[in-house]
């Protein structure tokens, strides 16, 4: 386990509203360390020992334990203490929302309080005792239909709930449902580690300013991989429906991208399994999330609605070491034992403008600030190998279409293009996807500083110039292409740049509206207007998006 040596000792005493004692540590991440503690309840007037788990917020790249080996000391550079800071305040929002969350759902974790010691900030759950749902299928195999209602449905239903609260929870997984007791000794599956959970506005935008990107393979829907930084629920739907996928067949699925041609639809298609199930999964586990559910409730209404749920008494535990075993083996060696832990692909994305005005309010006269959002994710990318970019095989609107040495076309965005970019890659251009459009503009005016006419340019480029659509959903989103064009070391003009005429803004298209006109691409107005064909204009090449089978 990471954090070995930072967790607190066993025997550590901690205090909330209750007296809490350490007893071993559960689990550590990048932010936080989770511990199993005791503490005295009474009931009737008895007093007993209960248990209790408790996450404790710890940065283990930026934090240390001070010389009482219980308090938390950030020694780092102020732009760390800054990271740590709002990170700190970051956990203890998420904290309070949790517990309203296990409060209002019973397949969601239980929190009792939150609070604030030692320099750090704590908050005690409840200790679901007993095996995970990856325990449970790893001894038992594949499960049946009503032991999949009565196991993964409720937790589907948590997530519609979670949703509806503008919240995803980013690593769901059999590993984190627990198979707890209800009181008449039926099953409450609990969906457990909160770590990745966002929570967003209602613009689509995280509520909190630092972000971990972590994908558990097979779990993960390729667009995680690449960060995902607004709401989308579709990626807890993928996890959703891997789950239904491995607790009907036994085995973990193939990591996204990487299911041979046909799968999974092929093989949940062969599961003894009711049409209206296999047709959810299916759709849930579609590599595109525009092809999925828009969320879980939407996944719950597939599968029947919250009335399809059933219930089983409590499994027995099983006692049981061995991995599930993937459905399909990738390419490359895997491990004989592959971790359940999330894949930390980039650790951190520091909170940039949060940092920098604690540091201006400090005083302290710092000349500079490193963006330590945009350094890490580039330490990060730049160590991934170059066998693992199947990741980036998937356009994005604005991203950077590149064409590998390899002959793969690959997109980078203009946090990564640059570390990730190889020697002998070339940059084909700026990704658009809008308005039903989908195509790549280049990055410069192939008639360079030349005017063109529309015979000249025909002539030289017109199977590689806009249609009169694409040239509408290039303009309809002006600004954001022509920064995405300089971000990638490309031109795009200027008001400055621009002669009397205002040539520098307009482009031909290969689109004409009759013999004398054709459409004409005003970037600098932004709209597509029939001009005269004897105008001497720019001309800026389109190039389709090439689908990569990596």
């Amino acid at each position: 386990m990471e954090n070995n040596d930072k967790a607190l000792r066993p025997g550590t005493v901690l205090q909330g509203k209750r007296t809490y004692r350490i007893e071993r540590m559960l689990g550590a991440g990048g932010f936080g360390i989770t511990y199993l503690a005791s503490c005295d309840v009474v009931v009737d007037g008895l007093r007993m020992e209960g248990l209790v788990a408790i996450k404790e917020h710890f940065m283990s790249d930026h934090c240390n334990r001070g010389g009482d080996a219980t308090s938390v000391v950030c020694p780092g550079t102020d732009a760390s203490q800054a990271l740590v800071a709002c990170s700190l305040k970051d956990f203890v929002a998420e904290a309070g929302r949790l517990k309203e969350y296990g409060s209002n759902h019973s397949s969601i974790v239980k929190v009792n309080e939150i609070f604030e010691a030692n320099g750090t900030a704590y908050y005690v759950m409840e200790y679901l005792k007993g095996q995970s749902l990856s325990d449970y299928i790893r001894a038992k195999g594949a499960l049946g239909e009503d032991e999949i209602r009565a196991l993964v449905y409720p937790v589907v239903d948590a997530a519609a709930y979670l949703h509806g609260k503008r919240v995803t929870h980013l690593d769901i997984k059999p590993g984190n449902i627990m198979l707890a007791a209800k009181p008449d000794g039926t099953v409450r599956p609990v969906l457990i580690d909160f770590g990745l959970s966002k929570h967003y506005n209602a613009d689509g935008s995280a509520t909190s300013t630092v972000n971990t990107m972590a994908c558990s393979d097979g779990f993960a829907p390729l667009e995680q991989y690449k960060g995902i930084r607004t709401f989308s629920p579709a990626a807890d739907v993928y996890a959703l429906g891997a789950t239904l996928y491995t607790a009907a067949t036994g085995h973990n699925p193939a990591t996204a991208g990487e299911f041979p041609f046909g799968e999974p639809a092929a093989t949940i298609a062969a599961l003894p399994l009711s049409e209206r199930l296999r047709t959810a999964m299916t759709r849930a586990m579609a590599d595109r999330a525009a092809e999925r559910y828009p969320d879980a409730g939407a996944l719950l209404a597939a599968l029947g609605g919250s009335a399809s749920v059933g219930t089983i008494p409590l499994p027995k535990p099983a006692d049981s070491t061995k991995p599930l075993p993937k459905a399909t083996p990738t390419p490359e060696p895997t491990p004989s034992a592959p971790s359940t832990r999330p894949n930390r692909k980039g650790l951190i994305i520091g909170a940039a403008i949060a940092a920098v005005v604690i540091i201006l309010l400090s005083g302290l006269g710092i000349s500079s600030y490193i963006d330590y959002r945009q350094e890490r994710e580039r330490q990060e990318l730049a160590a991934a190998p170059r066998e693992r970019m199947r990741q980036y095989a998937t356009p994005h609107n604005l991203d950077l279409a590149v064409r590998g040495a390899n002959g793969q076309t690959y997109y980078f965005n203009q946090n990564n293009w640059q570390s990730l970019m190889q020697p002998g890659d070339e940059k084909l251009g700026v990704v658009i996807i809008k308005d039903g459009q989908r195509f790549i503009l280049a990055l410069e005016d192939l008639a360079g500083g030349q005017k063109m006419n529309w015979n000249n340019a025909m002539s030289r480029y017109g199977n590689r110039l806009p249609t009169k659509e694409q040239g509408e959903a290039w303009v309809s989103q002006r600004d954001a292409v022509r920064d995405a064009v300089r971000a990638y070391g490309g031109h795009h003009p200027s008001p400055l740049d621009q002669d009397s005429r205002g040539n520098y803004y307009w482009y031909w298209t290969k689109t004409e509206d009759d013999s004398s006109y054709a459409w004409g691409v005003n970037s600098y107005y932004s709209y597509v207007y029939t001009y005269s064909k004897p105008n001497t204009y720019r001309v800026r090449a389109v190039a389709p998006v090439p689908s990569s089978a990596i």
